[in-house]
């Protein structure tokens, strides 16, 4: 049996209510986790892409994709391959700081390419934009001073 790796799955559907739930459930049914499931509307109004990170087995994945392209509101879904990408995630955080470590959050914030936001009584509010391996870095680097809450969006991706 092959053993599971990571797939970026693009979806174009109709910009219809319950078609997000009714992809994510197609994964949920084989047994796939999505790890990532990040959706907007597109150049036109009426369609969104959806972009799927999902962890399993690629023979599943295949029959995943035929059922996603059988749904109603699906225009056409398919499997990108990492490197045939262009792709961003965003992740908001918050450092726990106080008066003496302040300076050296926002230096390192500057080297690991990430911007201050907010500077409260107590923490920072920092922006990390990048591939996902960059915003990765950041929060292990950030993590030892003391990451109070965090938000990351998913991975965006477009095909090249």
């Amino acid at each position: 049996m092959a053993s599971p790796k990571k797939h970026l799955v693009s979806v174009y559907v109709q910009n219809v209510p319950g078609v997000s739930i009714r992809l994510a459930m197609v994964f949920a049914r084989r047994g796939y986790n999505i790890e990532s499931f990040v959706g907007s509307e597109t150049e036109r109004p009426d369609f969104s892409r959806i972009n799927i990170v999902a962890t399993g087995d690629s023979k599943v994945l295949q029959l995943i994709i035929d059922q996603l392209n059988r749904l109603v509101n699906v225009i056409e879904a398919r499997e990108i391959e990492a490197e045939d990408t262009i792709s961003r995630e965003l992740a908001l955080f918050k450092v726990t700081v106080d008066p003496q470590t302040r300076s050296e959050v926002v230096l390192i914030a500057r080297a690991a390419g990430c911007e201050i936001i907010e500077i409260k009584s107590g923490y920072m509010s920092i922006q990390c934009v990048g591939p996902s391996q960059t915003v990765d870095a950041a929060v292990r680097i950030f993590a030892d001073l003391g990451i109070r809450e965090i938000m990351r969006t998913g991975k965006v991706f477009l095909s090249r």
